[in-house]
């Protein structure tokens, strides 16, 4: 088995040769698009639709669709840690999302920040 790179490092094209559990941190990081959709608050009808409302997180700065306190992120009531295996089965992530569509065998979007 080859070493894995540093942790901070990149691997070439590394979404489309790698399964999400073989990530680094960075490259499992570097798969997020910013779209926060994940911070939003989210409803779910009575038919199983998700609806995303346009209430965020109070962490959520909307310029940069980033944390405003990451590393203390989960310490907010309802925030999800994601992992390969949430990304297989939370039913409310976009349809866009890299994590799911990664876990879903489905290729990055072409307007992707990674490709």
């Amino acid at each position: 088995m080859a070493p894995r790179p540093p942790e901070t490092a990149l691997r070439p094209r590394f979404w489309e040769r790698f399964p999400l559990e073989a990530l680094t941190p960075a490259e499992w990081e570097a798969l997020c698009d910013r779209c926060a959709l994940c911070c939003l608050h989210k409803l779910e009808t009575a038919a199983g639709e998700v609806v995303y409302t346009q209430v965020a997180c109070a962490r959520l700065d909307l310029a940069s669709g980033r944390c405003r306190d990451y590393p203390r992120r989960h310490e907010v009531a309802g925030c999800v840690a994601l992992t390969p295996a949430l990304a297989r089965t939370l039913a409310w992530l976009p349809p866009t999302c890299a994590y799911r569509r990664l876990a879903r065998g489905e290729p990055l979007p072409p307007w992707h920040p990674l490709v």
